[in-house]
Order: C-alpha cells, then structure tokens, then sequence
C-alpha cells in the first residue's frame, strides 16, 4: 500500500510514498467522498511528498477531477493542498488542476513544496468561508 489515510484534527489527510497508480487515487478518492466525516472537516491535505511518480494516463487523471466535480455536489466549498517534492509528481498534479479548472470544480486547492506552507495556508482560511 503506497498511502494511509487519516482524519486528524477535522480535517483529511492522505499520505502517498513510492509509485502512486491510478487504482489508488480513485481508493482514495471513494474513501473520502464516501466518508460522512466529509461533510464537517476543515480541510483536505494531500501529501505527495514522499511520491516518487504518478503512474496515470491523462483519461483517468481528467475522470478523478470529474469525480470531484461530482463530489462538490455534497461538499460544495473546500480547501485542499496538494504537497510535491518531484517534478514528475508536480506535473500530473497540475494536470489535474487544469482539468478540475475546466470542469468548474468549486474547491480551493493549491500545490505546495513543503507540508509546513500548505498548513500554515489551509489554516489561516475563515472556517466559515468554506463551510458545506
């Protein structure tokens, strides 16, 4: 298994490490959105940090961001981070990005370099503002 999932603090935190695949974002992906504790947390964390690559062809990349789109039906305003360390990583990432930019998904999520910045940024939202 290349990520464990915790729900610290009401928030989401995932951490990935090795090789990520597409299989495991969308495990993922229905652990969260599956989860009732979605509707209360403050914000999700996605830390790449310790990735070594995203194995996943642009379709599913472009599918994950559509699965999103349909989560924000439940959880419409949400802040995520998205922390990288390899360039590769960073990459599909930013892929994933532009498809949610284009699919309209409301969320505020960002890419960072370090868990520190993301965290000091996710914290310093109005909790209100980002409320479901």
């Amino acid at each position: 298994m290349t990520y464990v999932i915790s729900w610290p603090n009401d928030s989401f935190l995932v951490e990935f490490s090795g090789k990520v695949t597409a299989a495991e974002i969308e495990a993922v992906n229905h652990a969260f959105s599956g989860d009732e504790r979605i509707e209360s947390i403050r914000y999700a964390l996605w830390d790449f940090s310790h990735a070594s690559a995203i194995d996943m062809p642009d379709a599913e990349i472009e599918y994950a961001a559509a699965f999103d789109k349909g989560v924000t039906y439940v959880r419409p305003h949400l802040r995520g981070a998205l922390v990288v360390s390899n360039d590769q990583v960073r990459a599909q990432l930013e892929k994933y990005l532009a498809f949610a930019d284009d699919l309209d998904v409301d969320w505020d999520t960002r890419i960072f370099d370090t868990i520190g910045s993301a965290r000091d940024w996710l914290e310093k939202g109005d909790p209100q503002a980002f409320s479901g």
